[in-house]
């Protein structure tokens, strides 16, 4: 019996958009129709062949795929392509109106990269997605979300939260300048080089978060400070509960959580050493702790690019 395969659009084909390409092609039960982005096809499938952080990777995996150019969704034969799911990369079409064009065109589902401007919902895989009910649009939230909320759920669920603050040690990304250059940006410091300084910036992680866990809305800040490091973030966490916990209890939470998206690590590893690691949160055991019976601190590792990508596929897949 022939299944037949999950057609996928990928539209923006940057650092997420690539990844969920690389994860898409040993995937049987998916297969990539079309890609599109605004830069020449011939520098998509370079940079989708050479990356300098993962390495090399086989371009005939794209062989039969289509790829278009266009900034107007109008300008796509969608009707032509029969797509299921279109995976929005481009980090433009952030809300439901500006989506609905591809359902209007023939698309079944979208699922936004990235966190959405508007009520779309949201959907952390591995905390959420048993809620989904068909939603023809629907949002990934971003890769913090992806790694703070499943550690959230898992105090909330056991200790009750009161406060939440983390502080993202994050790579820089390329929103940010190699050298000081101006900067369309409402954050002044993004004007400054990526490579040269760390850099306290502004985080919609507490906004995403809080989309999802609604009880943390006012509860949660956060920052992402980006450091010259070019891949992984490290998430510090400093969480005041209601319940009192031990370290060796708090331990025991994470190793034992039904959490497939969560891992845990006793080894003394750097960022480097998580570069394509699948998990939405490696919580790093050493540096995690109660440090006053209903004041816990958590550190976290994760590969911001690729477990996010890893993230967006199995909604995919849970959404087919």
């Amino acid at each position: 019996k022939i299944v037949k395969k999950t057609r996928i659009f990928i539209n923006g084909f940057g650092r997420i958009g690539r990844h969920c390409a690389k994860i898409l092609s040993a995937d049987e039960s998916m297969q990539i129709i079309a890609i599109n982005d605004l830069y020449p096809k011939e520098q998509m499938l370079h940079l989708y062949a050479h990356d300098s952080i993962y390495g090399d990777f086989d371009i005939t995996t794209l062989k039969k795929v289509q790829f278009f150019t266009q900034e107007n969704p109008e300008n796509i034969p969608f009707e032509d392509l029969d797509i299921d799911i279109l995976l929005q990369c481009s980090g433009v079409f952030l809300d439901q109106k500006s989506n609905e064009i591809y359902l209007q065109k023939g698309v079944k589902k979208v699922i936004i990269s990235a966190p959405a401007i508007d009520d779309t919902p949201v959907f952390i895989p591995g905390v959420n997605e048993h809620t989904y009910q068909n939603q023809a649009i629907l949002c990934a939230s971003s890769c913090s979300a992806n790694a703070i909320v499943p550690i959230a759920s898992i105090i909330d669920t056991n200790l009750d939260i009161s406060s939440l603050h983390v502080s993202m040690i994050h790579s820089y990304t390329a929103d940010q300048n190699l050298l000081d250059v101006k900067h369309k940006t409402r954050d002044i410091r993004r004007i400054r080089s990526a490579t040269q300084n760390i850099l306290p910036l502004y985080s919609s992680a507490s906004y995403a978060v809080s989309k999802v866990m609604p009880k943390l809305k006012d509860k949660i800040t956060a920052t992402s400070i980006r450091v010259p490091v070019s891949s992984c973030t490290l998430y510090d966490m400093s969480i005041k509960t209601k319940k009192n916990i031990t370290t060796k209890e708090l331990h025991k939470l994470f190793q034992n959580t039904k959490l497939d998206v969560i891992d845990t690590t006793h080894k003394n590893l750097v960022s480097s050493d998580f570069i394509a690691n699948p998990f939405s949160a490696v919580v790093d055991l050493s540096f995690t702790k109660a440090l006053d019976k209903n004041l816990i601190h958590i550190n976290a590792w994760q590969d911001n690019e690729y477990a996010y990508a890893k993230r967006l596929i199995s909604l995919a897949k849970h959404c087919s």
